[in-house]
């Protein structure tokens, strides 16, 4: 505990991943009422956005990245797209960096300022 508060507080660089427990989902004595996701996806073909929209649609949380895109999809194409996706289902989504963005389904909404 104490390198958690060192990372937190600046005095440590990182974590390693001895200090985290894998939590069996499978293990019938942990119950889960969620049903949401976080998935981390790279979009490179239009068969990805079918995909990115069937996760939204089933209110998953997303981290999206555009990766090299492949036959005649377009970065302009795609973020119609997403945008179109995401307003029908009244999601929200931010542009984390150049090429990643966060999704999220209508119960979920984004905050736009930093702590």
């Amino acid at each position: 505990m104490g390198k958690l508060i060192n990372v937190l507080v600046g005095k440590e660089d990182s974590l390693d991943k001895k200090h985290f427990k894998d939590i069996d989902h499978t293990n019938p004595a942990i119950k889960s009422e969620t049903k949401t996701e976080l998935k981390v996806t790279t979009v490179t073909t239009k068969s990805d956005m079918l995909n990115i929209e069937q996760s939204i649609r089933c209110g998953d949380i997303l981290i999206m990245e555009i990766g090299h895109l492949q036959g005649s999809l377009t970065r302009q194409e795609l973020l119609n797209y997403l945008h179109e996706t995401i307003t029908k289902v009244n999601g929200d989504i931010v542009q984390k960096n150049e090429s990643e963005y966060i999704i999220t389904p209508s119960s979920i909404k984004i905050s736009r300022s930093k702590l």
